[in-house]
């Protein structure tokens, strides 16, 4: 099959990915259609990291700033709507809601019910009293039980627990745990299933972990806002001016603007620290090369070319200007003129398939093939270049190799 005769069903493909991508509406706070009127999208979003200083917001103002959008509405109206069903009748009065009840108690008073935790994690123990951080301490999450009089059982926060009396014995009060008052939430039930079943709730989907994107914006914050000076922080600070210089902005399929212009959501390179900060510069340089950065970074196009300048980089090949010139010229031109991520890695896995069927299988079928994205893409963008440009490319030992037939 040669390589032209895909074109149709790629086509129709992309069409179909990027039709939404002029009415889709972002979730993520907050864009004012006055900042578009001056600013490009991404710079609008990147903005938001342009102080120096905290901002403070009351409940009322954040959900304000996050309404204004029809796709957030909508989700908060059903959210409202379902919660009035179920407890809207049971809650006349605020105290009517059974929240815990915070009360600080000394250690000498609590008893953990191994029945109703996980097992005791020696590793996760030692690093935290390693690293002991008073500030992170969390109230312990007790209940009490008409079987275990005058006592706090724990269900939350053993380690936590574990860690403050491993800290009395050092200080020496192991002996008079009575002085050792501990932050605590009570709960206001006593039923045992309830408890368990909060126990596993708040560790699992109860719990909603930083993303990737999270983690970035709150490096990027801690430098700009607090002065911070971890190093991985000021990384992240500098990789976000790349960005900004760029036209490019790190989001999140939840903030729901993953299809704007300069939208970079595929951040599995971006974020790890084996690709360094020159790789990141010489992407935001290719971006703005290959697309003058007015469509999204694709999937498919972040690791291919972060990986490719990793490359070059083992390689040593010296990545100028002009070079990521030439390189953005040749993909254009093995796209028929416009490169596109989907289309271009359809190409390359066409080619793959094309050797596999010619060279390696014995029936000259795709019987047994296995596929290495990453491998297939980088030998495929090394053929681009060779026939496309005069650029050297990294060495690589993929296995398998393009003939030139399945370049466009």
């Amino acid at each position: 099959m040669k390589i032209s005769d895909y074109d149709f069903r790629l086509e129709e493909m992309l069409i179909e990915s990027y039709e939404d991508a002029t009415i889709e509406e972002s979730a993520m706070a907050p864009i004012e259609v006055a900042q578009l009127a001056t600013q490009s999208y991404a710079d609008a979003a990147n903005s938001r990291f342009h102080k120096s200083k905290s901002q403070y917001v009351t409940l009322p103002e954040l959900i304000d700033m996050y309404a204004k959008s029809a796709f957030t509405l909508k989700d908060l109206h059903y959210s409202k709507d379902a919660f009035a069903s179920k407890f809207k009748h049971a809650y006349k009065n605020w105290k009517d809601i059974q929240l815990c009840r915070a009360f600080p108690f000394p250690l000498s008073d609590l008893v953990i019910d191994i029945t109703l935790q996980r097992a005791l994690d020696i590793n996760h123990l030692c690093n935290i009293v390693t690293n002991f951080n008073p500030y992170a301490v969390r109230p312990i999450n007790v209940y009490e039980d008409t079987s275990m009089p005058g006592k706090y059982i724990c269900y939350d926060g053993m380690h936590t627990a574990t860690t403050l009396f491993i800290i009395a014995e050092v200080l020496g009060f192991s002996n008079n745990l009575s002085q050792c008052i501990a932050p605590g939430a009570v709960s206001q039930s006593h039923e045992k299933s309830v408890i368990r079943h909060n126990f596993v709730y708040m560790n699992s989907e109860g719990v909603k972990k930083l993303d990737g994107v999270d983690l970035f914006q709150q490096m990027v914050f801690g430098v700009r806002t607090d002065g911070s000076v971890f190093l991985n922080w000021s990384l992240a600070e500098k990789k976000q001016q790349l960005l900004e210089k760029a036209g490019i902005f790190v989001t999140n399929k939840k903030f729901g603007d993953t299809k704007k212009p300069g939208a970079f959501a595929a951040l599995t390179q971006f974020l790890d620290d084996t690709y360094d900060l020159s790789i990141t510069e010489q992407f935001c340089k290719y971006f703005v090369e290959i697309c003058d950065s007015n469509r999204p970074v694709g999937t498919k196009e972040s690791w291919l070319m972060y990986d490719f300048f990793y490359n070059c980089q083992k390689s040593n090949i010296k990545v100028t200007d002009t070079y990521i010139k030439k390189v953005a010229d040749a993909m254009n031109a093995a796209c028929g003129g416009t490169y596109h991520p989907i289309k271009f890695y359809l190409y390359s896995k066409t080619a793959h398939e094309n050797w596999y069927k010619k060279y390696f299988s014995a029936d000259k079928t795709l019987r047994g093939i296995t596929r290495n994205e990453n491998r297939i893409g980088a030998e495929y963008l090394n053929a681009v270049l060779a026939k496309y440009s005069n650029v050297k490319t990294p060495t690589l030992h993929n296995g398998w190799f393009v003939d030139p037939s399945d370049i466009l």
